[in-house]
């Protein structure tokens, strides 16, 4: 059987998947030219669905109520656009409701809020959204899945009346991007064990479950050879766990600047805005609160992201006793793929969408789920592939998208006792608060960077561990972590040493696989003086030119400057903001300028691109640019320079 699929109407305004036994749909002033839909899953049951507020334009902004039946959209129950609450409505014996919004372009009313529960209903393992749906019941069995395509959501559910074991044999799979999720499966209700991308084969697990559910879902991108994984069944099967009846959420107002909200409670669901069809509209304001019941935190796993870059924003806050907090979660725009997005120690997550009045995008999609599991603060060890991904952040550096962070600290690393923390950098970006809040090492960030940078008697390193899965080695070794520093911070090659070995004996998936790369000229001064040193001490360097040779094109940091296009060929030369320059040498140094384009490759952490980040500057590597007889026709007159995360744009 097929998953359920939205309607392509759903064109304008969120899709979201109720799942569960009971749960509560708010919609209040929902705007003008919008259409939302829900589904409501209660598959061969009763479901009972209670009004309790209903106020929309009559005459012009309906809301609709159709039954499920076969998972399609099917026969219509009512079609409302009165200002006072229908009569308890109730569907049976379907797969559940479908329910959609359609306002006009002009007024609209306060929305409605519908109370729902679900009664005798034929229990399901799979996801809402599965595109295809598989059971295997055998003893021992293999699922091979792959070379994949764009887009699919295949599932399956493997159960066998007793514990169950799976082995990868091989695994790859666009990394950050198409995942592979495992949910062990007890009474009909799943619970996530594993979710995993990339080329690193996950290890071999054993489940005392009823069964589990592995389902992979592709982006629209780019895909892989796919995965294998074996399944084996030992005898004794596990008594059901009966279903905990979810709390009801804290009361929750939202912000009266909200033009539409949605209130989003139960254990799981999905959220795709507006559509996978139109993008969404100017000067939206659309707000929504997950709920999460007690002892749980409501995670956010963002799957596809495209909004206007620095202009249309995503903004995630904690609620705490229905009250936004004034920590911010996230803050996010453009094309790149948001870390996962956690409420630790709160209620749920307030999610903001705004954009402004010019310009649109295909918004955003997610799912979102109710967890136990707090996330850690830091790691002294790395045992696994999967648990550097617990840790990593994306970098939001375009031309950085296929890689993840960790960033790490090493405090006291001149004693003979070292203590080595690999820091959750999706929570903690800044070296220093991690040290002070986490750790309660240093109050004093002057006193820190005292201890931590520029001198050879430094107490501590601080640094970064980037996994390039792309890169390729001359032998044929599929990817790459590098171990990195501030590219202006001279570390001694003593220190260097000192650090890749303690990465290395507390992250053993990285042997053989693991680099330091200098990131800077400085950098670059002291390995080639101290070779020996580092050839002695079997640590591998790899610099720039290996490391991003077959690049030609890397977009460091989006934007649009004008000026006139100047080649610079030492760095010393006078330029100014009135200049795009094409450096034939990375500087160390820079000034505000037009815009940057640089013959080498350059690293997201170089100082330039800092610079160029700071000062809103749009900077890509192009490779040998002063050479390109195109853009030479452009040299010396004025330009405008856009740099996109698929490309560039060079115009007079």
């Amino acid at each position: 059987a097929s998953g359920f699929q939205f309607p392509n109407e759903c064109n304008h305004g969120s899709r979201v998947v109720e799942t569960g036994i009971s749960g509560t749909i708010t919609q209040g002033s929902y705007g003008n030219n919008v259409r939302m839909c829900w589904y409501v899953q209660c598959r061969g049951g009763d479901l009972t669905l209670q009004w309790s507020s209903f106020s929309l334009e009559k005459g012009y902004d309906f809301l609709t109520l159709k039954k499920v039946e076969n998972l399609a959209v099917g026969t219509q129950v009512f079609r409302n656009d009165e200002l006072s609450a229908p009569t308890t409505t109730q569907v049976s014996g379907v797969d559940g409701a479908f329910l959609e919004l359609d306002s006009d372009r002009s007024n609209s009313g306060s929305g409605f809020t519908v109370s729902w529960t679900c009664s005798n209903s034929v229990p399901t393992v799979f996801p809402p959204l599965c595109s295809s749906e598989e059971v295997k019941s055998t003893e021992t069995g293999e699922i091979s899945y792959g070379p994949y395509v764009s887009n699919q959501s295949p599932c399956w559910f493997i159960s066998c009346g007793g514990d169950l074991s799976l082995a990868w044999s091989q695994f790859q799979t666009e990394t950050g991007y198409d995942f592979v999720t495992v949910s062990t499966v007890d009474n009909f209700i799943g619970t996530e064990v594993l979710k995993v991308s990339g080329i690193s084969i996950p290890a071999a697990a054993t489940y005392a479950a009823d069964g589990v559910v592995v389902e992979f879902k592709s982006d629209d991108l780019e895909n892989r050879d796919g995965f294998t994984v074996a399944w084996s069944c030992s005898s004794g099967p596990t008594p059901p766990t009966p279903p905990t009846p979810p709390t009801p959420p804290a009361a929750f107002d939202f912000p009266t600047a909200c033009k539409a909200v949605s209130v989003l409670d139960g254990t799981q669901g999905a959220l795709d805005y507006p559509s996978t069809t139109g993008n969404y509209g100017n000067d939206e304001y659309t707000c929504w609160y997950f709920s999460c019941p007690s002892s749980k935190h409501a995670v956010l796993q963002w799957s596809t992201y495209n909004t206007e870059s620095s202009y249309d924003m995503v903004s995630a806050f904690p609620v705490t006793g229905g009250s936004i907090g004034a920590a911010i979660l996230s803050d996010h725009s453009g094309t790149s793929i948001p870390a996962n997005t956690i409420s630790t120690n709160a209620d749920g997550i307030y999610l903001r969408f705004t954009s402004d009045g010019s310009v649109t995008r295909g918004g955003f999609e997610l799912t979102w789920s109710c967890s136990d599991l707090l996330p850690v603060e830091y790691r002294r060890d790395v045992a696994t592939r999967s648990e550097f991904e617990q840790l990593a952040a994306r970098n939001n550096v375009p031309g950085a998208l296929e890689v993840l962070e960790v960033k790490f600290v090493i405090l006291d690393i001149n004693t003979p006792n070292p203590r080595l923390y690999f820091m959750n950098t999706q929570k903690w970006q800044f070296h220093f608060y991690f040290v002070r809040d986490v750790l309660g090492e240093y109050s004093s960030n002057a006193q820190w960077n005292t201890d931590s940078y520029f001198f050879d008697t430094r107490k501590n390193v601080a640094g970064t561990m980037i996994a390039h899965d792309s890169y390729t080695s001359e032998s044929g070794t599929q990817g790459l972590y590098t171990v990195e520093f501030w590219p202006t911070d001279p570390v001694a090659a003593a220190l260097t040493v000192k650090t890749f070995q303690l990465i290395q004996s507390h992250f053993p998936e990285s042997s053989g696989r693991l680099a330091h790369f200098p990131a800077s000229a400085t950098q670059i001064t002291i390995y080639e003086d101290n070779k020996a040193t580092f050839e002695v001490n079997n640590v591998p360097v790899i610099t720039s030119e290996v490391l991003f040779g077959s690049v030609t094109f890397s977009p460091l940091n989006l934007g649009t400057g004008y000026g006139t296009l100047r080649i610079i060929e030492t760095g010393s030369e006078t330029f100014s903001v009135r200049d795009v320059v094409i450096f034939k040498a990375i500087p160390n140094d820079l000034s505000h300028v037009g815009g940057i384009i640089t013959d080498e490759p350059q690293t997201p952490l170089s100082h330039i691109n800092l610079k160029a980040k700071q000062n809103n500057m749009p900077n890509a590597y192009i490779k040998d640019a002063s050479a390109n007889a195109e853009i030479g026709l452009l040299v010396g007159k004025v330009v405008k320079y856009v740099v996109r995360s698929d490309g560039y744009d060079l115009t007079e």
